[in-house]
């Protein structure tokens, strides 16, 4: 078992220390803000437009509770947004 090495090596041979990994973990975070956008997450945030024109609040928060569970970050965010002009 002593054989075993833990070292990862990078595209030029050497090795990446762990404290490396840990200091450039910030250039490549789990989720990003490019992250695809949902077209059914986009027609559910034009109908939270809808619902907010006909004065339904109610329908427009499910909606909006379902996109903060389903879309993307930008989608999520819009509609975190919105749902503060709504209380």
């Amino acid at each position: 078992m002593s054989d075993i090495s833990l070292d990862v090596e990078d595209d030029v041979g050497g090795a990446i220390s762990e404290a490396e990994v840990e200091s450039n973990a910030d250039q490549f975070p789990l989720e990003t803000a490019d992250e695809p956008e949902s077209e059914e997450v986009e027609t559910k945030l034009e109908l939270v437009a809808a619902y907010i024109d006909m004065e339904d609040k109610e329908g427009a928060k499910e909606l909006l509770d379902e996109v903060l569970k389903e879309g993307g970050a930008k989608q999520r965010k819009r509609a975190e947004e919105i749902l503060a002009t709504l209380n």
